[in-house]
């Protein structure tokens, strides 16, 4: 066995990238081929036989294989990033599971009220079993790093589906908010409200099944405001603002401490309205116009684009997105029991809108048949750019390779021993130089700007009471004076300064 091979294999051993039994079994089918080959050879030919995706073969080739385990968990591939951190999907080394790792940013995770509020978000998703929710597995931390394993969904979420393929029918549409309405109404029970309801936070998988993502904006409602401060579980305050402006309600753009359940439902009807139109209710340009017109603008009606939805449909959304909570329905589960009763009447053709599928209900089946190609969600956060193309693969560096532990870290902590042991020569160097050699000798030099700066003593000029003229005391005397001894006059006055007289 060539060095490279016995190396790749003993680095994939080591971390369990692969199962042993796989390994061996490539090369028993492929020996002579992988002796001959380079690091970079071998790590394709894995990839190509599935036992290494793109993105593990580069840390693998460039012997940073230890970064790509967490934990129990072997990763995969890099979903992407959102603002709390990066999303990997993972492997459980023991389970074979593929799971969705979401972890903390070290930058965010030095903040302690930060690392209370993702635990919290642990604990709140670890209360939540329910199919239209995305469940939660596994949290811990590992190398400073802290994380929180989720299910894997394969899937699109909503506002990817409209964004490629356009507005959903109405049926379609309700019946995705029916979905969405069931798993928050599970949480409500629970004590747990989202805050942030949107249609990129709605994931559809491939079964046609509607999961509610996200609840790191979730609040402990059934604790009173004394618990919460006990227990650090108060994660807003007044004034402060979380969640999407396009989808909030009123009241929690005023006051996001406050908000209990109706808060979703007003989100969940602009989703609702999305999902028909294809445009958010109140496309403000900015934040503060968005915010006054959900507050203050008139409701826009359903019927926009699609003049075929029923009245008792826009009834429903209209109650839904009420600028007051009072008007809108108690609970969740007085939308979901509305909205079950609302499509049932509305199954018959001759209310409904024919046997006949319509142009958007076909799109939205082409969605979830898309799906089956085993495209990955959490598609807001970012597009997934793995697997192999072509006879040969990049596996030089790429940012799809960075991990938030091994790339954010500091100069000082990037540097080996042996560069540091240079640095610390060359200082050495530097300063023995600056000692041995000496400045030169600067030699004096009149200059006209020099002798101006220097202070000259001058006499004081004296004006005499007996003398009709003035006499300078630094010019040099006459003749006639020299020979003449000193007079002293009885009224003369001691001199004065330079400009005084004396009288």
């Amino acid at each position: 066995m060539s060095s490279s091979l016995r190396e790749i294999q003993n680095v994939i051993e080591q971390h369990d990238l692969v199962s042993r039994t796989a390994f061996e079994a490539l090369i028993k089918r492929q020996r002579r081929e992988l002796e001959d080959a380079d690091s970079k050879r071998i790590a394709e030919q894995l990839v190509k036989a599935d036992l290494l995706t793109r993105w593990q073969a580069k840390f693998v080739v460039q012997g940073k294989a230890e970064l790509l385990t967490l934990g129990s968990y072997v990763l995969l591939d890099r979903l992407g990033s959102g603002g709390m951190g990066v999303v990997f999907k993972a492997r459980h080394r023991t389970m074979d599971r593929i799971v969705a790792i979401k972890t903390l940013h070290p930058e965010i995770a030095r903040r302690k009220e930060t690392i209370a509020r993702f635990y919290r978000e642990v604990k709140a998703a670890a209360k939540l079993v329910d199919r239209n929710i995305v469940t939660a597995y596994d949290a811990g931390q590992e190398r400073d790093i802290h994380f929180l394993v989720m299910e894997y969904v394969t899937g699109r979420d909503l506002s990817a589906i409209v964004r490629e393929m356009g507005p959903i029918a109405w049926r379609q549409a309700a019946e995705l908010v029916l979905q969405a309405a069931s798993g928050l109404q599970h949480a409500h029970r629970q004590g747990l409200v989202h805050r942030d309801i949107k249609p990129s936070n709605l994931l559809l998988d491939r079964d046609g099944t509607v999961k509610v993502l996200d609840l790191g904006l979730a609040r402990l409602v059934s604790l009173d405001a004394d618990q919460q401060e006990a227990a650090g579980e108060d994660v807003t305050r007044a004034g402060q603002i979380m969640g999407t402006m396009d989808f909030m309600a009123p009241e929690q753009a005023e006051d996001m401490s406050t908000v209990d359940g109706r808060a979703d439902i007003y989100s969940l009807g602009c989703t609702l309205y999305f999902l028909i139109n294809g445009r958010s209710m109140y496309p403000g340009r900015t934040v503060l116009n968005k915010m006054l017109a959900h507050r203050q603008q008139p409701i826009p009606p359903l019927t926009e684009k699609d003049t075929t939805i029923p009245p008792m449909l826009e009834t429903i959304f209209r109650r839904m997105v009420a600028k007051d909570p009072d008007d809108r329905f108690a609970s969740m589960q007085d939308v979901v029991g509305t909205l079950e009763s609302a499509l049932q009447k509305l199954s018959t053709p001759e209310v409904g809108s024919g046997t006949t599928p319509s142009i958007a209900a076909q799109k939205l089946v082409a969605a979830v048949e898309q799906t089956r190609a085993e495209i990955p969600a959490y598609s807001e956060l970012s597009e997934l750019k793995g697997g192999a193309t072509g006879s040969s693969l990049d596996l030089g560096g790429s940012s799809e390779m960075s991990l938030p532990w091994a790339e954010d870290r500091k100069w000082h902590q990037r540097i080996g021993v042996a560069q540091w042991a240079m640095l610390a020569a060359a200082a050495i160097i530097v300063a023995g130089a600056i000692v041995l050699v000496k400045p030169p000798v600067r030699k004096p030099e009149f200059t006209r700007a020099a002798s101006d700066n220097v202070p000259q003593k001058r006499e004081p000029r004296v004006f005499h009471a007996s003398s009709a003229k003035l006499e300078s005391a630094d010019a040099p005397p006459s003749e006639a004076a020299a020979d003449q001894p000193a007079q002293t006059h009885p009224a003369e006055k001691v001199p004065q300064a330079e400009n005084s007289f004396s009288l």
